[in-house]
């Protein structure tokens, strides 16, 4: 079991209380030990399929309905409280001693509530109370359903009779007076229903009668209701007999797929959080599978479908009918239910949403972060070598994402992990929004799609630099400060296919290592990577089942003789030429594709003003044969290709808050309205908005705060697609999304 964020104080039935001192515990706090104890109701046998006779236990729902699941709550003194949730029936929790109300729930497959229990103990300091709580089945409605079948037909007239007599709910007082419902009803009459009838223990008793009122067969039956479900039972009469079998069966008794609900993650506390599901419920001849979305148990309205599977997107995707007002509570619950109209079987799942106070202005900032809380669950796909995580914070070291809508992270919580998820922004609706919204805003969440690790030779290896080709086939993954290069070619909505791996002691890649940039050409065809170790560009082919080198431009020659090259990134442009920065030596190095690979031309800067002085990040302008460059960590110039190759267009000052930057990314924004410029990696993340001519029309500032939810003050690494921009935030733990919408 866990602690976790405490929530509204539970609806419960009173229970048993014990506690007594039996041990010591830290000075100044108490120690609570609670045991969970749920009521014999919940042992009862399993519900009996149709033509089996004999057993003499009641009529109950099969082993579906026994709590596998517990939340934990107390409230204390002074407004303490606290919540532990988890699948054990035992749980230890230190807090201030006082007097304390514990209540607890149990909860079936499928996230159904189904018992309670309260009490109340006095704790003292320095000591261990314990506390036994007994959790009885819930009050409320639930169904009952008689089918009755007979071997032969009856005779005309005839009748079924008999009495379903209440006898009360278990851990309750008995009623006052039994409720008999009294049943009367033609004997072709296929099933007897009783619908909304409050829980628990039932007498059941049914006869068949001829037309002169004598009876054929009948049988008497204990019955359990649960609330919330639905216990349907066969009465097999053989005539002329004097008894009648009754066996029972909970629907469900084979319960729909949960959903796949997208990442957890923290949203601004200003804004409407949109979770993504995808139904994994096959529906069978004459039933259908409606939804229902609940935002911290109320009711949020039937899920939105999107017009098609965009980018790796695939089909069935629905999003949270985003509302207008946002939550109000620093934690959200979303769930999503859905269930057959015909069998009322039911399958759901539920995402933790954590809203935050984020950087940057009502236009554009902060919009979500992922933590290691997105590495966890259910993923699309299944395949990866390494699909489960370990469920602890770590360094997000890299982020890269593409058009298709594949965003690919390093970190989040193991070294040397990728997780690759699927980001739909901008992807359109069936129907618009009750915001208002005709396609899926900055605020919709991720699909997980898969988690690996890379190994080479044994070893597991850890990335900091990503790219994802803009086809969304392909992620490279590569290492700053060793000497391999990995591809993961990619299926079908962004499944796992291969990754294919190629390191120093390889044919033609002898110097390689300590890559410093990575990038696929336009048409994803070829992978290009700066090798800092050698002073030389890569270029590798690609393709179904390929990853070979293709060719090397050895820009040691141009650039000296020298330990260190000082190679910071690389960058293919519009038409196909690959750009790399050399900062030490404040060069551009402009190489043309196509056979002319290994014959560079060359920008040079120098002291003085004259430019490119200290190039390092560099980025693809969004329109254009133009590209970005990230010079002395305080400004971006912005190069056009003219008829004698790439000149000097622009200079787009940063702020003095953002000096010292390290990474740059462009592209455009919400929905191509307009060309976007970031630079992070300094003391605050710039956003600059481009007029046509490249000037800037608008720019937006995001500070790190105290807290850094965005890990602005530890950026790693910065990408952009579909209108957001990506920041891995380092020690901070996350990958977080920053944009504006019109």
């Amino acid at each position: 079991m866990r602690k976790v964020v405490s929530f509204s104080s539970l609806c419960v039935l009173v229970g048993a209380l014990c506690w007594g001192c039996v041990g010591m515990g830290q000075p100044g706090t108490a120690t609570l030990s609670i045991k969970l104890n749920p009521d014999a109701a919940f042992g009862c046998a399993a519900a009996r399929g149709p033509g089996l006779a004999g057993a003499k236990s009641a009529i109950a729902p099969g082993a579906d309905w026994s709590p596998a699941a517990f939340t934990i709550s107390g409230e204390g003194p002074g407004g303490a409280t606290f919540v532990i949730e988890g699948a054990s029936r035992s749980a230890e929790t230190r807090i201030v001693p006082g007097e304390w109300q514990i209540s607890a729930r149990g909860f079936a497959a499928g996230g159904i509530a189904v018992a309670a229990g309260k009490a109340s103990c006095v704790l003292q300091a320095g000591r261990t109370s314990a506390v036994s709580l007994v959790l009885y089945p819930l009050a409320g409605l639930g169904d009952l359903q008689i089918a009755v079948a007979t071997t032969i037909a009856p005779a005309a007239g005839a009748r079924l009779a008999g009495e379903l007599v209440y006898r009360g709910l278990p851990g309750g007082q008995p009623p006052a007076e039994r409720t008999t419902r009294l049943i009367d009803a033609p004997a072709e009459q296929p099933t007897i229903s009783f619908a909304g009838i409050e829980a628990g223990h039932y007498g059941l008793s049914l006869r068949l009668t001829d037309a002169d009122g004598v009876v054929s067969g009948g049988a008497a039956e204990s019955i359990l209701v649960v609330a919330g479900f639905t216990t349907s039972g066969t009465c097999a009469i053989e005539l002329g007999m004097p008894k009648a079998e009754i066996s029972a069966a909970l629907f469900p008794a084979e319960p729909l797929p949960p959903p796949l609900l997208s990442a957890s993650h923290r949203f601004g506390a200003s804004r409407s959080p949109m979770p993504l599901a995808l139904s994994r419920a096959a529906a069978r001849t004459g039933e259908s599978i409606v939804g229902q979305w609940y935002l911290n148990g109320a009711p949020a309205g039937t899920p939105l479908a999107l017009a098609a599977g965009p980018g790796i997107l695939p089909e069935g995707i629905v999003a949270f009918p985003q509302g207008s007002e946002p939550p109000r509570v620093s934690l959200a619950r979303a769930d999503l239910v859905e269930e057959s109209s015909a069998s009322f079987r039911t399958g759901s799942a539920s995402a933790i949403l954590r809203a935050a106070d984020g950087p940057g202005d009502a236009q554009v900032g902060w919009r979500a972060s992922y933590a290691f809380e997105a590495a966890l669950g259910d993923s699309l796909h299944g395949s990866g070598a390494y699909g489960a995580g370990k469920g602890a914070a770590f360094k997000v070291r890299a982020v890269a994402a593409s058009p298709s809508g594949l965003v690919a992270v390093s970190g989040l919580d193991e070294d040397g992990a990728i997780h690759a998820f699927a980001a739909g922004y901008g992807a359109p609706l069936h129907s618009a929004a009750p915001s208002g919204a005709a396609s899926l805003p900055l605020d919709a969440s991720w699909i997980r799609l898969w988690r690996d690790k890379i190994k080479i030779d044994g070893s597991f290896k850890s990335a900091d630099r990503l790219a994802v080709s803009p086809d969304g086939r392909f992620i490279a993954a590569a290492s700053t400060s060793s000497t391999w290069i990995a591809l993961y070619e990619l299926g079908e909505h962004g499944a796992w296919n291969a990754c294919k791996t190629l390191k120093a002691s390889d044919e033609g890649m002898a110097g390689f290592g300590y890559v410093k940039g990575l990038c696929f050409a336009p048409d994803s065809s070829r992978l290009y990577a700066a090798s800092s170790g050698n002073g030389t560009a890569y270029a590798f082919n690609l393709g179904s089942g390929n990853f070979s080198l293709w060719k090397t431009c050895k820009l040691w020659e141009l650039l000296g003789e020298t330990d260190a090259y000082g190679l910071k990134d690389i960058q293919a442009t519009p038409s196909g030429a690959v750009i790399v920065t050399s900062t030490d030596k404040s060069r551009l190095c402009v190489i043309e594709s196509g056979e002319a690979f290994g014959a560079p031309a060359i920008l040079q800067g120098a002291t003085g003003g004259v430019e490119p002085y200290q190039p390092s990040a560099i980025a693809a302008a969004p329109a254009g044969d133009a590209f970005f460059v990230l010079c002395g960590g305080n400004r971006v110039l912005r190069y056009e290709r003219g008829p004698g190759g790439y000149a000097l267009a622009s200079t787009i000052p940063l702020g003095a808050e953002a000096r010292d930057a390290s990474f740059l990314s462009a592209g455009a924004g919400w929905g191509g309205t307009r060309p976007m410029i970031a630079a992070a990696g300094g003391g605050a993340m710039a956003i600059c908005e481009l007029g046509p001519n490249g000037e800037v029309v608008a720019s937006h500032l995001c500070a790190p705060g105290i807290e850094d939810v965005a890990g602005i003050a530890t950026a790693e690494g910065l990408s952009f697609s579909r209108g957001a921009f990506f920041l891995a935030g380092g020690e901070a733990a996350c990958a977080s999304v920053f944009g504006g919408e019109p």
